[in-house]
């Protein structure tokens, strides 16, 4: 029988208030991963968690009541139905995969011939096509493929993938996995996977109008900001994948409602600690590896 919430869900108020949701997958080693991470988020009013980690359906978990000790926020297994509130940490049981639709948790038996459960990509692919460029795919410690979908489907839609950094990871083979793949926008150890989210949460919501970062004066704006990455910081940021750095910058751009990178060159030149400033939320750096 689908796990259903205690008391009925009323449809008509179960839009998400949120203005980020997350989907953190994982699967051999990722409780060791999840357990830190949970701690370590903020109460922010404007992120929903949504966890899948492989487990066994043959088995009653205490997953959610083990996360939940010492986290911030509200950690519970998911109910089907149930609306998606900020600052809540929802759980996918054992034998179910978890998707969003319509602002509700939606669980459902996984297919006849799946060999893993709760499926990662199931829950990524359904948060891409609700939430679009507000969806964040997070692949922590595990095996096999599993995410590697779902995370090019959150890519595709304009959202962010993070990816503990496989040194850290106890099972690698997953975050290699995306890493190879091309999906994964920042490669972090746990307690920054957590603070980028928290940073994230507090940044200012970008608006919908696009950039535009490929005139031929934006180009050469690009090339002065990368100096004055490498200025700033020693990092060399033209070792990073020019698609993944020219998005993380349009989205810094848009989050200060700026019209142009041209804009964003003046605001940086402005305020000196912008660079920096630019370099945390977008992790240039931060994992050994990763450029």
């Amino acid at each position: 029988m689908i796990p259903q919430p205690k008391r009925p869900i009323d449809e008509s108020s179960s839009s998400v208030g949120a203005d980020f949701i997350v989907g953190i997958g994982a699967s051999a080693g990722g409780f060791a991963a999840l357990r830190p991470l949970i701690a370590r988020l903020h109460p922010t009013g404007r992120m929903v968690y949504l966890v899948a980690l492989h487990q066994s359906a043959d088995h009653p978990s205490a997953l959610a009541e083990l996360l939940a000790q010492g986290a911030r926020l509200s950690v519970q297994a998911a109910t089907d139905g149930q609306a998606v509130i900020p600052d809540q940490v929802r759980v996918a049981p054992p034998g179910w995969d978890l998707t969003v639709r319509g602002g509700c948790i939606r669980l459902s038996a996984p297919p006849a011939h799946t060999y893993v459960s709760p499926s990662i990509d199931r829950l990524l692919v359904s948060l891409a096509e609700s939430h679009g460029d507000r969806a964040v795919g997070v692949l922590l410690s595990g095996t096999g493929q599993d995410g590697i979908e779902g995370g090019k489907a959150i890519q595709a839609a304009g959202g962010r993938v993070i990816v503990q950094c496989p040194a850290s990871a106890r099972h690698p083979d997953l975050p290699e996995a995306a890493i190879r793949a091309g999906i994964a926008d920042q490669q972090l150890d746990v307690a920054e996977i957590a603070d980028y989210l928290n940073e994230l949460a507090e940044s200012p919501v970008a608006p919908t109008h696009p950039v535009e970062l490929s005139s031929l004066d934006a180009d050469a704006a690009f090339q002065e900001l990368l100096q004055r990455v490498l200025t700033a910081t020693q990092m060399d940021a033209t070792h990073y994948k020019e698609g993944t750095l020219r998005r993380q910058i349009e989205r810094r751009i848009a989050a200060l409602r700026l019209p142009s990178l041209e804009e964003y060159l003046r605001f940086a030149q402005a305020n000196p600690d912008e660079v920096k400033r630019f370099c945390c939320v977008s992790a240039v750096g931060r994992c050994a590896g990763k450029l």
